[in-house]
């Protein structure tokens, strides 16, 4: 039997134990109607960033290992009480689950199909985790307006844990920077990037997945500092570990402007490799998935 866009119930008891959380995902993946997604939805209001960023890293990574790389199931880790905003615009068919306990906690369920998942084979498979030695600073809300910038070309689990900690981090304002199309020109595969709209699109329909009264704000990025450089009033910018000198470079252009200093916010990068020469080798990208698109239409 398969589902169209299930979404799958998790604790965060379920979460640390890899072997069943890898069980879970894995069967949940195997019930999804084709051209679907399944949404993942973890049953606790975090109110610390890092905790919250360990374990979608960790949530993420597994589903990626049992998805197909080619034909992908789209993979939406959600938290905390916002899904009680998403009945309608997330038209879930049915409710993944393992245990009673689990499913006890999910709200306005009436409606919907629920489906115990059992007979797990678990084995255990080693998550990834940040591997950077650090610990992410940032509470719920912290701030007023954050901002965060990229690409998103092809939105994958990377964007998507960089959104959510802008989104989580942000009381009232996300400021999001979506690169314009004349810096894109001499990218990997460029003729098979998502047009501005598409992107943008895509971003807006992930924030509020995240948090959904959340008020976004797009600009188009045409050079290095984009809204950045321009608006005031931000108090903190979000960036991956990548592109983490590029907030230096930021707060050095808003000191030369009398602008006030942001936070920074450092996001690791999901697939890095700390013990090779170059640790972003095999870091999860949009041109890898673009070179996929390429490989699909030449089949």
């Amino acid at each position: 039997m398969s589902y169209k866009d299930p979404i799958l119930l998790i604790t965060r008891s379920e979460i640390e134990d890899q072997s069943l959380l890898s069980a879970l995902i894995r069967k949940a993946l195997a019930q999804v109607a084709p051209s679907s997604r399944l949404y993942i939805q973890i049953l606790y209001n975090y109110d610390s960033l890092n905790p919250l960023i360990e374990e979608l890293i960790t949530v993420y990574d597994t589903a990626r290992k049992y998805n197909d790389e080619l034909n992908p199931i789209g993979v939406y880790a959600l938290f905390g009480d916002n899904y009680l905003n998403l009945f309608e615009c997330c038209k879930w068919s049915a409710i993944l689950y393992h245990s009673q306990d689990t499913l006890q906690q999910f709200q306005n369920k009436s409606h919907l199909e629920t489906v115990q998942l059992t007979d797990l084979n678990n084995v255990y498979d080693r998550s990834y985790s940040l591997d950077d030695g650090t610990t992410l600073a940032g509470r719920k809300n912290e701030y007023h307006t954050v901002a965060v910038g990229g690409t998103f070309d092809h939105l994958h689990d990377g964007h998507k844990i960089l959104l959510t900690a802008s989104a989580f981090l942000a009381r009232s304002i996300l400021i999001v920077g979506v690169t314009g199309p004349k810096l894109l020109v001499n990218k990997k595969f460029a003729e098979y990037l998502e047009s501005y709209e598409e992107r943008v699109s895509s971003v807006t329909n992930f924030v509020k997945l995240v948090k959904f009264d959340l008020r976004i704000d797009i600009y188009q990025i045409n050079d290095v500092c984009g809204p950045t450089a321009q608006i005031n009033e931000i108090d903190a910018l979000v960036v991956s570990l990548e592109t983490a000198s590029g907030g230096d470079y930021i707060n050095n252009v808003r000191k030369e402007k009398g602008f006030k200093q942001l936070d920074i916010c450092v996001i690791g990068v999901i697939g890095t490799n700390p013990d090779e020469d170059d640790k972003f080798k095999d870091k999860l990208s949009s041109t890898h998935l673009r070179m996929l698109e390429a490989q699909k239409r030449q089949m």
